[in-house]
C-alpha cells in the first residue's frame, strides 16, 4: 500500500531554483530534473512532490519561511486507514512533527516512520544535494520500516485454533481460503497487489482470540478479519472492529450474538433458520419432543434461546436445556439427565466432541439417543471421529455438498476442489469448502473496493456487493443485508460415512 497524503516539500536553495521529481513505488525510485523556472541570480523556493502508486501527491503553492504548507491525512500503511497520525504545519525550520504518535481508535502506538526530518536553508551550492541526500534518506526509510509500503499486500487477520482438539477444523477453516488467495495472486487478479492470510492461533480460548485480533490490528496491520472460529471466539472482537471500522467477515458461526453488528458479513444462514429445518422435519415424522444440547456461557445461553424460541412460535413448549462446558468432556451428570429426559432427540448446538462423547455414552449404557444438530458440529469431523455410531444423524448444512458429484452442477465446487489440491493436496470438505466461498466473496469485495483499499473502503465494498454468483452458489448482500445466505439443507450420516440428502 502507497502513502496516502497531499503534500509538497521546499527548500530555500539561496540563490536559483532547482525541481525535482521524486517517484517512491514499490522497487522503483526516478528522479528527474527539470529546468530552472527563474533566473540563476532570483532567489525562489525548491519544491518536492512525493509520488506513490496512487498517482501526483503535490500542491501547487510555494512553501517559504513566512508560508505554511500542510500535511494531511498521513497513511501509516502498516496500521493502514484507521492508524493515522496528522503532522502539525511546517516550522520555520523546515521540521515535520507528528500531532499525536498513538491510534485516536485503538489506541495503539504508531511509528514515527517520517519523523525528525529536518532540511537546512542555505546559499551555498551543495546545501541543494545535501538537503536532497537527507530528504532520500528518511523517505527511503521510511518506506523500509512500513512493509505496506514496500510489498503492496492486503493484509487479512484470521484467528483459528491451530492447536488442540479443534486444530484440524481450524487448518481447514485456514487452507480453504489460502487456497483462493493463492490462486488470486497467481494470477494477478487483483491488479499487483496480493493477499497475505495471517492466521493467528487462538487454540479455541477466548482470551487469546482477542489478543490475536489486537495484533492482527496492530501489528499486521490487517484491513479485514476473517473466518473465526466461533461466535465465543469473536464476540469480544467486535467493539474492536467497530472502532477500527474493519470488515468482520465470515465467521463460522450462525449465532444470533454475531448477527446484528454493522461491521459483521456472513455467508450462511442463522442457527434459528437451521433449527427451523430440524423442527419441520422431526415433527413430519411425528418426533416433537425435544432436548437441547448446549454450551454453558454466554454464547452457549443465546444458542438455546434461539433455538428454544423456534418450538415455541412453532406451536409447541419450549425444550429443556443440558448445559455443558465448553472444551471439556460431557460428564456423567449431564448424560444422565439426556437419557432420564427420554427425548425424542437431542438438538445439539454443540461442536462434534461434545456429539461424540454423548453417542459413546449412550452407546456403553444401551440406550442409544438420537441426534440432530446444527451446522456449528462440523460434520466431517464428526464423521471421522465417531463414525457408525453417528450413522442416522441429522445434521443441517448451511453450504452445498462438497462431493465430487457437484462438479458439473456447481463449478465452484470444482473450483475450490482443485485449488485445494494445488495448495496442499488435501481433499475439500464442508470446512474448508465454507472458507473457500467466503475467500471468494472477500476477493470480490477487494475488487470493488478499488487500487487502493482501506479498512472502511473493504467494509463498505462488502454492503455494496449486490448478487454475487460465484458458480452455481449466489450470495447476496446490501447495506442493509449482511448475512448474504439463508440456505440450509438437511443431511444425513450414511453408509462409508457420507452425509446424503
Amino acid at each position: 500500500m502507497g502513502i496516502n497524503a497531499n503534500t509538497a516539500a521546499a527548500v530555500r536553495t539561496g540563490t536559483h531554483e532547482r525541481r525535482f521529481l521524486i517517484i517512491l513505488s514499490p522497487g522503483l525510485l526516478g528522479i528527474g530534473r527539470q529546468s530552472p523556472a527563474r533566473s540563476r541570480n532570483q532567489c525562489s523556493n525548491f519544491r518536492l512532490a512525493i509520488l506513490l502508486d496512487r498517482g501526483q501527491l503535490s500542491t501547487d503553492s510555494p512553501c517559504g519561511l513566512a508560508r505554511i504548507a500542510t500535511l494531511r491525512g498521513l497513511q501509516i500503511p502498516t496500521f493502514r486507514a484507521n492508524h493515522c497520525v496528522q503532522l502539525i504545519k511546517w516550522k520555520t525550520s523546515h521540521e515535520w512533527m507528528p500531532r499525536s504518535h498513538e491510534c485516536a481508535n485503538c489506541r495503539e502506538q504508531v511509528p514515527r516512520a517520517f519523523h525528525a526530518a529536518r532540511i537546512t536553508c542555505a546559499a551555498s551550492g551543495s546545501s541543494w544535494r545535501r538537503a536532497m541526500r537527507k530528504m532520500l534518506a528518511v523517505l527511503l526509510f521510511g518506506l523500509i520500516a512500513i512493509p505496506g509500503a514496500r510489498s503492496q499486500e492486503i493484509v487479512i487477520g484470521q484467528s483459528v485454533a491451530l492447536s488442540g482438539a479443534n486444530a484440524d477444523i481450524g487448518r481447514d477453516m485456514r487452507d480453504g481460503a489460502l487456497a483462493v488467495f493463492a490462486k488470486v495472486n497467481a494470477t494477478n487478479a487483483l491488479g499487483g497487489r496480493r493477499v497475505k492470510l495471517v492466521t493467528l492461533d487462538n487454540a479455541n480460548n477466548r482470551e487469546r482470540a482477542l489478543e490475536n485480533t489486537q495484533q492482527l490490528l496492530g501489528q499486521h496491520g490487517a484491513l479485514a478479519l476473517f473466518g473465526y472460529n466461533s461466535a465465543t471466539n469473536s464476540v469480544d472482537s467486535l467493539p474492536i472492529a467497530a472502532r477500527s471500522g474493519v470488515l468482520f467477515f465470515a465467521p463460522f458461526s450462525g449465532s444470533l450474538a454475531l448477527r446484528n453488528h454493522p461491521n459483521v458479513f456472513t455467508i450462511r444462514a442463522s442457527y434459528r433458520e437451521e433449527a427451523l429445518k430440524i423442527v419441520e422435519a422431526k415433527r413430519a415424522v411425528g418426533a416433537d419432543k425435544a432436548v437441547i444440547l448446549h454450551y454453558d456461557d454466554e454464547v452457549g445461553r443465546s444458542n438455546y434461546e434461539a433455538v428454544a424460541s423456534v418450538y415455541v412460535e412453532a406451536g409447541a413448549s419450549k425444550p429443556p436445556g443440558v448445559a455443558i462446558k465448553r472444551g471439556a468432556q460431557v460428564d456423567a451428570a449431564s448424560i444422565g439427565s439426556l437419557l432420564k429426559m427420554a427425548p425424542h432427540y437431542v438438538l445439539a448446538t454443540t461442536q462434534y466432541s461434545a456429539v461424540r462423547d454423548v453417542l459413546k455414552a449412550a452407546d456403553e449404557k444401551g440406550t442409544p439417543l438420537s441426534i440432530a444438530a446444527l451446522s456449528f458440529v462440523n460434520p466431517d469431523e464428526l464423521a471421522d471421529s465417531v463414525g457408525q455410531l453417528a450413522r442416522g444423524t441429522i445434521v443441517a448444512q448451511v453450504i452445498p455438498s462438497p462431493r465430487s458429484a457437484n462438479h458439473v452442477s456447481m463449478p465452484l465446487v470444482k473450483e475450490c476442489a482443485e485449488a485445494l489440491v494445488a495448495l496442499n493436496g488435501a481433499k475439500l470438505n464442508y470446512t474448508s469448502f465454507e472458507s473457500c466461498i467466503a475467500a471468494h466473496a472477500l476477493v470480490a469485495a477487494l475488487k470493488k473496493a478499488g487500487p487502493q483499499p482501506t479498512r472502511e473502503g473493504i467494509l463498505q465494498a462488502m454492503g455494496s456487493l449486490g448478487r454475487l454468483d460465484l458458480g452455481g452458489y449466489s450470495l447476496q448482500f446490501s447495506p442493509t443485508r449482511h448475512h448474504g445466505s439463508s440456505w440450509v439443507e438437511l443431511t444425513m450420516l450414511s453408509r462409508g460415512n457420507r452425509f446424503v440428502q
